[in-house]
């Protein structure tokens, strides 16, 4: 059984484009959440796609963060959502982390705007299940 960990939420709307194509980010070390093997992560995130947007859709992005570089890295790609224009849409994705290399890597957690016209972002969401 998964138990859950950890909410957090940023809580305020960012404007992602071709010059901001990163959201704020979640950044944590994989030790605080567990002690286990592995553990599952899920986020969620708003979107406003504007009236006549015609760009790629967002990507929420996880990845195993260290020194040496990434692991683990899977972006998930919002493109049943990016036909709604006008409004606020949601959406999300799990994620189970990989064989951890070291226990002080980082689970980093972001959105990643991939097209050039503006969006807006709002309430990144991400909760944590650790195995009991």
């Amino acid at each position: 059984a998964l138990v859950m960990m950890d909410t957090l939420a940023h809580g305020h709307v960012v404007q992602l484009d071709s010059m901001h194509p990163y959201s704020p980010n979640f950044e944590f070390p994989y030790n605080s959440v567990t002690a286990k093997d592995h553990f599952w992560a899920k986020a969620s995130v708003r979107v406003f796609i504007p009236m006549g947007y015609t760009g790629e859709p967002p990507c929420l992005v996880f990845s195993m963060e260290r020194k040496e570089g990434s692991y683990g890295y899977r972006a998930y790609c919002d493109s049943t959502n990016t036909s709604v224009q006008g409004h606020w849409t949601s959406f999300g994705a799990d994620y189970l982390t990989p064989a951890i290399r070291d226990a002080r890597d980082r689970l980093k957690v972001y959105v990643w705007h991939r097209g050039k016209q503006p969006l807006l972002i709002d309430d990144l969401e991400l909760e944590v299940f650790s195995p009991r």
